[in-house]
């Protein structure tokens, strides 16, 4: 099977398609770092990362995950597979192999896009993650090229037809990061509505101030077992690290150090929402750590569910 990998991976290294996603995604990463270290100087454009950065992703992903189909199309129309079919060997060896060469391919490019990132935006990221956050999170982002990269080889050996991949990649690419926006948006809905009510009047022993403070359960909240299925679903995702990539590793809008304690204690509103952002920031740190294996998991399972379809699929 190493033959196999060794004669795939040269067709991949010699096709334009790889020259043009590798020029798209290393452009694509030292404008990324460039502007932003930028922008973020600039207090007065705040949130600018929440369209910025996930759409140079998506056209970095989008570049990476066509180079696959065209060349994945290529060798299907070429007779590649049925050659090496005729050439004895199984069909088990012939789909690993093809499933392992775009795995490390879409690992170079992912890599052609972080690098240049991490390098010439440094100076934007967000000094409170720690070293072990933000390892996590940029392996994730590289996993997140094999995972779209690994799907779009799979319904492009299944299918068989370029234009029926192309739709159904792009589709799901869609759907997962729209349907992972929604649940992490679900999942950050607070569990009350707070509200604070003053009162001041005047009697014989001055003026008297009064604050009752009101908590109403929001009915958007999900609890229970929906919010442990969301949170798994957003986990899974593997389009979930893009966005946070660009609220966490750049942006300073969680920071909870700058607490006015003097508000603290004064105000049971200000409290409350306090403690929610707190441990709102603890969740989101949390998840970060589990990103990576998460899509390793993900990877695999397309991969083992594939395989077993292509086994059983004739060709011709």
């Amino acid at each position: 099977m190493m033959n196999l990998i060794r004669f795939r991976l040269k067709r991949y290294i010699y096709r334009w398609e790889t020259f043009t996603a590798a020029l798209v995604n290393i452009i694509t990463g030292c404008l990324s770092g460039t502007l932003l270290l930028s922008l973020y100087r600039d207090i007065n454009r705040p949130g600018i990362e929440d369209y910025f950065f996930p759409a140079a992703f998506m056209l970095s992903l989008f570049c990476t995950m066509s180079a696959v189909i065209i060349t994945e199309d290529n060798n299907i129309s070429n007779g590649a597979v049925r050659n090496q079919l005729i050439a004895g060997y199984t069909k088990t060896k012939i789909y690993a192999s093809t499933f392992i060469t775009v795995f490390i391919y879409s690992i170079v490019q992912g890599l052609f896009m972080t690098v240049p990132l991490y390098i010439f935006g440094n100076g934007s990221f967000n000094t409170e993650l720690s070293d072990k956050y933000k390892i996590c999170l940029l392996i994730s982002l590289i996993l997140m090229y094999s995972a779209v990269s690994c799907l779009a080889v799979t319904v492009s050996v299944l299918s068989g037809r370029k234009s029926i991949t192309v739709l159904i990649c792009t589709t799901a690419v869609a759907g997962l990061t729209f349907a992972g926006m929604y649940a992490d948006k679900r999942l950050d809905t607070s569990k009350y509505h707070y509200k604070e009510k003053y009162y001041v009047w005047e009697d014989s022993g001055g003026i008297i101030e009064k604050v009752d403070f009101i908590k109403n359960k929001n009915m958007l909240y999900v609890g229970g077992h929906s919010r442990d299925a969301l949170e798994q679903f957003v986990r899974f995702d593997p389009m979930k690290p893009v966005f946070d990539f660009s609220e966490w590793y750049f942006s300073d809008r969680h920071k909870v150090k700058s607490i006015d304690e003097q508000m603290y204690e004064r105000s049971p509103q200000y409290a409350a929402e306090t403690d929610d952002k707190m441990a709102l920031y603890d969740s989101h740190t949390h998840r970060l750590l589990l990103f990576p294996y998460y899509q390793a998991a993900f990877i695999a399972l397309i991969g083992a569910v594939s395989l077993i379809a292509f086994r059983k699929r004739s060709i011709k």
